[in-house]
């Protein structure tokens, strides 16, 4: 350093004691500058171990502007310390604060005020509005709250993230406070939501209420379909449709084999299906069978419709699976062609040769399991 005690114009390896008034060459001779107590102890003047400052230079004061490094311009109350060649360190005991002479408010040693833009590990400035840019990665070891300087007023724990809301790289996508309703938005007017005041969840989509869940059940403003998530409504639905592959009403057992809908009751021996309109069941074909001698009738489709040529013998009626089931013969053709059926071990009608189905009658079959026979009705 260039120093009136020191014609060399050089600093050696421990810089030369400095007294708390030093004047600098080349600047106002009134502007004392003290920078013994950086350069040595005050406890201890003849300590002289400062810090070496190896080629700096001090190449002018002007008015309150103090330049190292050789640097010849700077603005108004600004230290420039440190080159492109070479660094220098700063270590600060006590609070360190930035852009205001105003002291902080209830600091201690080692904190450090910004009042303007705090820009880390990187020269750039920020984008407009942000106060603190941070490039590298940054590790919080206690809890952290963006959106308020307000104390807490639940239970923090360590890692955990408090705000207003919470944005994933998306402009739409976030998770909030709406109404005091914890709500996921997805896209406009598409969100789900909970609601504290019925405790119950909602599906919104088109800020329309589409579904909602709660301790007393579902609801749901559409038709539901259980076969296929195709997210297509199968056709001719209307609101409060719903379609599935198979439905079992009346208790939580199995579905039995081969059936589409079962309703029962505890134990398999109450139940009550009512149905407003009328009841269709799966016929044999669009088209009635010819049906012939020892033929062998369908009973799982519900109704067999039999046109045959002449009288017939010997029918068979396949066995029935469940308790209850039922099954229709019709028969289409003229009177004298009648449907007889074969003895009760064939058939497995229980009146065997004696059940004889007349042409343009029909015959109604209910199945036993115990007796594993179908009896007419």
């Amino acid at each position: 350093m260039t120093f009136d005690n020191d014609p060399r114009g050089r600093a050696t390896d421990r810089a030369p004691e400095i007294d708390r008034d030093t004047h600098f060459p080349g600047g106002s001779n009134d502007v004392s500058h003290r920078l013994n107590d950086a350069m040595h102890s005050d406890t201890n003047p003849g300590d002289h171990r400062g810090p070496a400052l190896g080629d700096i230079e001090v190449a002018q004061q002007v008015g309150n502007r103090v330049l190292w490094d050789g640097l010849s311009t700077g603005a108004s109350g600004t230290v420039f310390i440190g080159g492109s060649t070479f660094s220098i360190n700063l270590y600060i005991t006590g609070a360190f604060r930035s852009g205001s002479a105003t002291e902080p408010f209830n600091h201690a040693a080692g904190d450090a005020t910004v009042d303007g833009i705090l820009s880390v590990a990187t020269n750039a400035a920020p984008a407009s509005g942000v106060k603190a840019q941070v490039t590298g990665a940054m590790a919080v070891s206690k809890w952290f709250r963006a959106g308020s300087l307000a104390v807490l007023t639940g239970a923090t724990a360590d890692g955990d993230i408090v705000g207003k809301r919470v944005f994933v790289e998306d402009a739409l996508f976030n998770f909030a406070i709406v109404s005091s309703a914890p709500t996921w938005t997805l896209d406009t007017n598409d969100y789900v939501r909970y609601v504290r005041s019925s405790n119950q969840w909602e599906w919104v989509i088109g800020s329309a209420t589409v579904m909602a869940v709660s301790a007393s059940g579902i609801t749901h403003a559409g038709w539901a379909s259980f076969i296929a998530n195709t997210g297509v409504a199968p056709a001719n639905t209307t609101a409060g449709d719903l379609t599935a592959t198979r439905g079992h009403f009346g208790t939580d057992g199995a579905f039995t084999a081969g059936k589409e809908l079962e309703v029962v009751g505890d134990a398999l021996v109450s139940a009550t299906l009512e149905v407003g309109g009328s009841v269709a069941v799966g016929t044999s074909a669009a088209a009635a069978s010819a049906t012939v001698n020892n033929d062998t009738l369908d009973t799982t489709i519900g109704l067999w419709r039999a046109n045959p040529a002449a009288a017939r013998t010997g029918i068979i009626l396949e066995a029935g699976v469940t308790l209850g089931q039922r099954f229709t013969l019709i028969n289409l053709a003229a009177g004298a062609n009648t449907l007889t059926m074969a003895a009760a071990g064939t058939s497995n009608v229980a009146d065997g040769v004696a059940c004889v189905v007349a042409g343009l009658t029909a015959a109604h079959f209910v199945w036993d399991t115990t007796s594993a026979r179908w009896y007419r009705v």
